[in-house]
């Protein structure tokens, strides 16, 4: 999809305009501009327009415009609606052309490729390329080796499953990027880093174009090799793991005006012979499990289950 506050026609390059922090536009503002690839329900402009305001200065100002947001679930399309009232449309990022992309002149890229070909449950890792839920993600790589250098981003983030640093795709990403110049920093971070009860482990990249504009953070993560993980950033307090009794309840993020009996797990899972294996936590935990596509199909390593009555004893 192509998701946009203005009509957008994928021939052409009309940027939407994401107000932030919702100040006029002066001589003094940096704009910034970025395309959302695999953009699901926004995470990613979430997570930018979050940063800018992390980054505001008194004396400078980011200007923040969304270009689009590409994702092919009609699911996600109506999700990111809700999130950002934003009218989106469909896209298939595999029929992006180099000319689109260039018209773009997009400042920052953001993208969660599909993580299927690379996660511990698919049974063919090592023939990740060949896996067609990658065609895409290759493409835009190919698409970096065509554009213009003058019309490439200045950063590129991507996010994925721990393990994708280990894959034919990554080795692709890493020689694409480096062709054209880019720098690669590679990380393994979590939530609970970040004060959030929920231990979901991910590899995360940030490859960045060194010129006179860098910040010189970027290049002491860069010093390494791509394959050379960081697991912490104290600039951004991001410190090593520690222990869970400093996080949150859970309790703390859930949405009171809910109907529970709608999400309650059916009484057949609890006899089966893998009700062992359910993660159980409840409203006072400080603690839960990553979530899986196949959360409410299997019981093992899917997702944590919601105990309300934390009183009572579970046996």
């Amino acid at each position: 999809m192509v998701v946009g506050d203005d009509d957008h026609d994928s021939r052409t390059a009309k940027k939407a305009r994401v107000v932030v922090e919702g100040e006029d536009t002066s001589p003094a503002d940096i704009e910034l501009s970025y395309v959302e690839f695999y953009a699901g329900i926004g995470g990613w402009t979430m997570a930018i327009e979050a940063a800018v305001r992390r980054m505001a200065m008194d004396d400078i100002k980011f200007n923040l415009r969304r270009i689009a947001a590409l994702d092919h679930s009609d699911l996600c399309t109506k999700t990111f609606n809700h999130n950002f009232r934003s009218d989106p449309k469909t896209c298939d990022i595999q029929r992006l052309t180099a000319k689109q992309v260039e018209d773009w002149n997009a400042t920052i890229w953001a993208m969660s490729p599909p993580c299927q070909p690379h996660t511990r449950q698919h049974s063919n890792q090592a023939e990740d390329l060949e896996d067609p839920r990658s065609a895409s993600f290759l493409h835009l790589i190919d698409l970096v080796a065509k554009m213009k250098a003058e019309r490439l981003p200045k950063l590129l983030f991507l996010e994925n499953v721990v393990g994708f640093e280990s894959s034919k795709s990554f080795q692709r990403w890493c020689q694409g990027l480096s062709g054209r110049g880019f720098k690669i920093c590679s990380f393994h971070l979590t939530p609970t880093q970040v004060g959030l009860p929920n231990d979901r482990p991910r590899y995360f990249c940030m490859a960045y174009r060194p010129d006179a504009e860098t910040r010189p953070m970027y290049s002491a993560y860069a010093r390494a090799k791509p394959e050379d993980i960081h697991r912490v950033i104290p600039e951004l307090g991001v410190e090593e793991e520690g222990s869970d009794n400093n996080l949150p309840c859970i309790s703390t993020f859930l949405d009171d005006e809910v109907d529970q009996d709608s999400l309650k797990v059916p009484e057949k899972a609890f006899k089966g012979n893998a009700a062992w294996c359910f993660d159980i936590v409840t409203p006072k935990s400080n603690r839960s499990s990553c979530f899986t596509s196949a959360y409410g199909r299997y019981n093992r390593g899917t997702g944590s289950i919601l105990y309300q009555d934390a009183e009572k004893v579970i046996s």
